[in-house]
Parts: C-alpha cells; sequence; structure tokens
C-alpha cells in the first residue's frame, strides 16, 4: 500500500469520527407512524409545548435540528412515557426500532402556527 493510498483512507476515517462526533445523541425521535404500536397498558401520554429557535430537521424521525433560526416555531408533543420509567432516567433507543412498552418518544407532533396559537394552548 503506497503512503498515498495509507493517507487518504486515514483521512477518511478522521473525518467519519468527526462526522459521527456531532450527531445529538439526546434527541428525541419522532415515532414513524408505520412503526407505532399504540400506547402499551401502564404507559403516560404528556403533552409538552415547545417555544424554540432550533431549525427544523430534515430527518423526519426528529422534530429539531442542533441549527439556529432566525424566528421562534412552536409546537405541540405528546410524549410517551414507558410503563417501567425510572425517575431520572429518559429510556430511548440507542440504535434501531423504538419501543413504546421500554422507549421515551413523541407519539403525536403539532406544529403550532404561531405564538397565539402557543398562548391559546397554555390557558
Amino acid at each position: 500500500m503506497t503512503l498515498k493510498r495509507l493517507t487518504s483512507i486515514v483521512a477518511w476515517v478522521v473525518l467519519a469520527t468527526l462526522l459521527g462526533a456531532c450527531a445529538n445523541p439526546n434527541a428525541m425521535r419522532i415515532a414513524d407512524p408505520e412503526s407505532r404500536d399504540g400506547v402499551p397498558q401502564g404507559a403516560s401520554i404528556h403533552r409538552i409545548l415547545v417555544a424554540t429557535t432550533r431549525e427544523r430537521d430534515e430527518d423526519p424521525t426528529v422534530l429539531f435540528s442542533g441549527e439556529r433560526e432566525t424566528a421562534l416555531s412552536f409546537a405541540a408533543i405528546d410524549v410517551s412515557v414507558p410503563p417501567g420509567h425510572q425517575t431520572g432516567q429518559t429510556e430511548r433507543p440507542s440504535q434501531g426500532r423504538l419501543d413504546s412498552k421500554k422507549h421515551f418518544y413523541a407519539q403525536r407532533v403539532d406544529m403550532l402556527a404561531d405564538a397565539g396559537d402557543f398562548s391559546g394552548r397554555i390557558q
């Protein structure tokens, strides 16, 4: 293997490692409608209201990216909390399919039109 080829391989490995480090490990995934298996017995749903300056993510299973937006975005999110939830833990898959019996996930997402719509949901 030539030095040029080896250098190229090392550069690609370093680039892939750096890009992988940019992923948000704390992002809550949105359940794909086809993969939702309903709310299991003992689970609970909590409505969360969100006002953020984060940009919408291109990935349909992630609501907002880590990038900033100039205007506020508003959403109402129904979060499914698994029946075996332990206080202080956020149960989520390291990879693969969401399981409503084990993981937190956004069961339903309603993007809200504006601050007035957001305020109306608070009251």
